[in-house]
Formats: C-alpha cells, structure tokens, sequence
C-alpha cells in the first residue's frame, strides 16, 4: 500500500472512532421520577442529605430560596444525590405565631403513669414532663417520604407556599 492510502484509512479510521465515542457519550440515562410530593412552605426551605441526626446548612443539603423565583412564581428545579426513603427537609415559616399552632411543632417527653383499683377509680400521674418546640431559629423539621428507594431527589418553590420534590430513580 501506498503511505498516502494509510494516511487515508488512518483518518478514517480516527473520525469513525472519534464518532463512536461521542454517540455513545452523549447517550442520555434513563431516570425515571416515581414519586412527585407537594408539601406546603411559607418561606424557604432547606433539604437535609440524610434523614436523622439532620440540622440547617448540613453539607450536602440543598437550600431553595423563594427570592430565586422566576415569573410565575416557581424556582428552577436543584437536584441532589439521595438514597434514603424519609426525606427530612426544614421549613423557614414566616407563618409567625401561627406555626406555633401546628401540633407537629411541639416534643414532650416525661412519663405517665396511670394506676387502677379494683373499684374502677384510675389516678394518672405525671413525671419530670418537659414541653418545647421542635424549630432552631425558625426553622421547623418536616418529613417527606419515597415509596421506592431513589436515587436522586429535585426540588423547587413556587407559589401559594408550595414545595415540591421528585423522587427519582
């Protein structure tokens, strides 16, 4: 063979090879979201990466501020790796007062004891209660939940207090 008829195979050996690999780079992944949540949030919210031990500004978490708002009152969609079923996210409530009347804002713990006679008559004693509300700073615990285990959760704010979270695997 002549040295220019290799150069010629060479080249095309080299762009069929440069075509194969940017086709099979470019090849999307399949995700499939299976669950779509809406939860209700006055303010902004910030999503934790792991469901316990979870706190604001935790590494990993994603913050969503309603001041991100595009028209229409909705924030682009922020993805972030997770692969939990709970999600524990954290409302910043500007309800004021009023996310104080939320039953799920308050912890007790203490004991209760309640002992009965033979009479029927029941006295109901109770030990070292403690009450307190469940927000840091204003920022109160939520929870969300993923039937199927994903691998990534989207998130954005839009309007009338919305948040809503894809479950994605």
């Amino acid at each position: 063979m002549k040295p220019s008829t290799l150069r010629y195979a060479a080249v095309i050996l080299l762009v069929l090879t440069i075509a194969t690999i940017s086709v099979t780079n470019s090849t999307p992944v399949r995700a499939e979201v299976t669950e779509s949540m809406k939860d209700r949030c006055s303010g902004d919210v910030f999503i934790a990466p792991v469901f316990d031990d979870s706190y604001v500004g935790q590494p990993g978490g994603v913050y969503l501020s309603r001041q991100e708002a595009e028209e229409g009152g909705y924030t682009p969609w922020v993805s972030m790796e997770f692969h939990g079923r709970r999600v524990r996210w954290f409302c910043h409530s500007q309800a004021g007062i009023w996310a104080y009347f939320d039953p799920g804002v308050w912890r007790m713990s203490g004991t209760v004891n309640t002992e009965c006679n033979e009479n029927g008559e029941c006295q109901t004693t109770v030990n070292n209660l403690k009450v307190w509300t469940s927000d840091e700073n204003g920022w109160f615990p939520e929870r969300s939940r993923c039937e199927k285990r994903p691998n990534w959760l989207e998130a954005r704010l839009g309007p009338d207090r919305l948040l809503q979270i894809r479950c994605i695997r």
